[in-house]
């Protein structure tokens, strides 16, 4: 579910109301190939929530991958069609159950492209090279070792293929331009890493399991092995009809066992690891079979034919049936962690480790990420977010923030999952956390300076007056009468402050930063009237706006190049006890700054 939480911050990022997860996050607009799921997804969730943005995702995974099997196979030979029904036995994946939907998405795509470019291999003109480099294109932005496999594919089939030097020549030349791209991206990516290798018994036993498409456990493995033993029967009979009774020893789709043997070559001698990446045998065993589709006569009896597609409907039903028992295990065990409660608005939280992961743990583990639910509403940064870890994703995290630190405060939530009471992964938090909900093995600690105050710090200075005057920065001779609001005064329930790090630097009786700010008071419900004063720093204008509770505030405010303080008057209805003021910049480059000298708040009678 990280690529769900991951679409839902690139779709809200610029939201004023999301300045905690701006805090802690940035976005990577570079052109790495791992976009596309998020990018669709984050566009559907300006349609739908965004667990069924994931829904129509998933749907568009699993449907790709019968109807790329079934042009790809009518695109090499229309006799072989009757063996894409197949391919609804491999859209249920164990890449797919990883959350590897990019790869997913690309994989349907790699056959598509094949067969597109086999079927025009020789009349490419600008039109169809320009179909195939938009195909080709998206498929960068899904994923990089299908783009890389689809490439290798192209030019051995050409070489082998094209009979004549200059249609090679030709072919080169229009696709160089893919090859410079994955070649830029290789080197880039894979500098200064150590390739890590598994060993030949793990390679063997993913070989005859076909644990492709185990998922969840084993139970699937005596129908893997009746695939592979059909697949290694019509291999034998392949031979004999196309090779020995028809003598047919050199076919155009031979190419297909070629490319078959190299795919297998690599599974096997390949990395598992090389940089960021991994997964690279997984996902390269994945296409052996569907690629020695083509290869596989045609010259069999209409019975025969539609018997061997009926055992593809048939495999394919059973791998169905399993997939649905263990999901119903899994969303059963699933709904006993996943919002079973709402945390706080503009907070910050962590998954806690479990004692142990669940019922279905053997090859896929789906509870990791389960805690991502709670941050698919409101501004809830979910800091375990591993993705933000890596720059193939188009959410980073920003600063010091990583899956262990918060740069700022203490992480204000943990939750967990199947944690005893004594447990060892529960106890050492207690001293700073409180257990603030408990339902079986499914805890949420709060910190205990995040506890909701007995008192508020409005009640004590404004119960007389109505009103509250502060001076931001660290001025050492505040005003009388005014509260001094230094640059590290964080906010704690019943009281004020900074809810996050920004800003961070004080300027001439105000506080000024580049990055939005949020400043936080608990007070009564009802009217305020807010007065602000901004200033220039003599340089440069100022363009800036405000935000409450989430709200615009009135007209942005222009502070031009004087000493004169710029003033600004509003009013806000608070309805939640709490109001949150955010400052933003509206300028670009160099001007993109503001400076805060003070606001008044005044409760209306």
């Amino acid at each position: 579910m990280n690529h769900v939480y991951n679409a839902y911050i690139l779709k809200s990022y610029h939201h004023p109301a999301f300045y905690k997860t701006r805090e802690i996050f940035q976005l990577n607009l570079t052109l790495f190939p791992n976009w596309i799921s998020h990018l669709l997804m984050a566009g559907l969730m300006f349609i739908v929530s965004p667990l069924i943005a994931e829904k129509l995702l998933l749907t568009l995974c699993v449907v790709s991958v019968p109807s790329a099997f079934l042009y790809f196979l009518r695109s090499i030979d229309q006799e072989s069609t009757f063996h894409a029904w197949l391919g609804f036995l491999f859209s249920y994946h164990y890449l797919l159950h990883m959350g590897f939907y990019n790869f997913s998405l690309s994989f349907a795509l790699f056959f598509i492209v094949i067969g597109y470019w086999w079927n025009n291999r020789y009349s490419m003109e600008a039109k169809q090279i320009g179909i195939l480099y938009l195909m080709l294109i998206f498929l960068y932005f899904c994923h990089i070792v299908s783009y890389a496999l689809t490439l290798m594919v192209i030019t051995i089939v050409a070489v082998l293929t094209l009979r004549r030097i200059k249609s090679i020549v030709v072919c080169a030349g229009y696709m160089m331009p893919a090859g410079f791209l994955l070649f830029n991206y290789l080197l880039d990516s894979t500098q200064g890493t150590l390739p890590q290798y598994e060993s030949s018994g793990w390679i063997w036993e993913y070989l005859w399991k076909n644990r492709s498409l185990l998922v969840f456990n084993d139970d699937f493995l005596w129908a893997n092995l009746f695939l592979l033993g059909l697949v290694v029967i019509l291999i034998l009979y392949t031979i004999w009809t196309d090779k020995i009774q028809r003598r047919a020893l050199i076919l155009e789709k031979d190419i297909f066992l070629l490319v078959f043997a190299i795919f297998l070559l690599l599974f096997c001698n390949l990395p598992r690891f090389i940089g960021s990446g991994g997964w690279i045998n997984e996902r390269v065993h994945l296409f052996l079979i569907p690629l020695l589709l083509p290869w596989l006569t045609t010259h069999s009896h209409r019975s025969i034919k539609h018997i061997i597609a009926g055992c593809w409907v048939l495999l394919s039903l059973v791998h169905l049936g399993y997939t649905c028992r263990d999901m119903s295990v899994y969303n059963r065990e699933m709904s006993k962690f996943t919002r079973v409660m709402e945390l706080p608005d503009h907070t910050v939280f962590k998954r806690l480790n479990a004692d142990h992961w669940g019922t279905l743990t053997k090859y896929v583990l789906p509870y990791f990420n389960g805690f991502v639910s709670y941050g698919l509403e409101g501004d809830r940064a979910y800091i375990h977010n591993y993705e933000a870890a890596f720059d193939y994703f188009p959410v980073n995290f920003k600063g010091k923030n990583n899956q262990d630190y918060y740069d700022g405060d203490p992480i204000p939530y943990r939750i967990g999952w199947n944690l005893a009471e004594d447990s060892q992964n529960l106890i050492p938090f207690l001293q700073d956390y409180d257990l603030i909900y408990s339902h079986g093995s499914f805890k949420v600690l709060r910190h205990k300076l995040f506890a909701p105050a007995k008192e508020r710090v409005w009640d004590q200075l404004a119960a007389e007056t109505g009103m509250i005057q502060f001076t931001m920065g660290n001025s050492p001779n505040p005003q009388p009468g005014t509260c001094l609001v230094p640059t590290d005064l964080r906010y704690r329930p019943g009281g004020y402050g900074w809810d996050t790090v920004s800003p961070r630097q004080v300027f001439d009786g105000g506080v000024q930063d580049s990055e939005d700010a949020a400043f936080v008071i608990d007070l009564p419900n009802g009217k305020y009237h807010l007065y602000f004063q901004f200033q220039s720093d003599m340089v440069r204008p100022h363009y800036i706006s405000f935000y409450a509770n989430g709200k615009h505030l009135g007209a942005p405010v222009t502070v031009p190049i004087t000493q004169a303080t710029v003033e600004k008057i509003e009013q806000v209805k608070i309805s939640n006890n709490r109001l949150t003021l955010v400052i933003h910049s509206l300028d670009k480059g160099l001007n993109a700054y503001w400076i805060w000298r003070g606001c008044t708040i005044k409760k209306v009678s």
